[in-house]
């Protein structure tokens, strides 16, 4: 109804969330908004690599305008980020690419941030949860005597090269 839109727009220009914009803007329009973005980046040297812009087209292309890309920004809540996550990982995406994927979404989102066509970035805090024992795993430095015996037999480049990873 007219009073409870109301209500609700009243309610986001009280926390300075309301945005306009988000009500037309979608996925696909703020991605590539973002690449274009990232392209002048890209030209005008300012930390983006040929590299980084290749594997955020990738995501763009691939995962994020084929499963979201028509939603409104208004239309895309925390809640549906995680169903866009389940989704893609659903699908057979591994979990490091799903995060990257993620971060790729929420730079998008960043950037609309930035440019007012959202007030708050649905995508931060959605986490994309791994195998149960993944994670770094501790690795130990070898024993003074182990390190010894190493050091007796290394040639000197190699002395040195083991040298200097043990002191650092």
């Amino acid at each position: 109804t007219a009073d409870a839109f109301r209500k609700k727009v009243e309610a986001e220009l009280q926390a300075g969330t309301h945005r306009p914009d988000a009500q037309k803007m979608t996925v696909c329009g703020a991605s590539d908004a973002f690449l274009s973005y990232c392209e002048e980046r890209l030209k005008r040297n300012e930390r983006m690599t040929r590299k980084t812009l290749t594997n955020y087209r990738g995501h763009v292309e691939n995962y994020i305008k084929p499963k979201i890309g028509l939603r409104k920004l208004a239309h895309l809540p925390p809640s549906a980020v995680g169903d866009f996550r389940d989704a893609i990982r659903n699908d057979g995406l591994g979990v490091v690419t799903t995060r990257k994927v993620l971060a790729t979404l929420s730079g998008i989102l960043t950037h609309a941030k930035n440019k007012d066509w959202v007030g708050t970035n649905s995508a931060e805090g959605v986490k994309v949860l791994g195998p149960r024992d993944e994670g770094a795993k501790k690795t130990r430095p070898p024993s003074k005597e182990v390190l010894r015996e190493i050091l007796s037999r290394a040639e000197a480049e190699m002395r040195l090269k083991v040298m200097f990873s043990a002191f650092t």
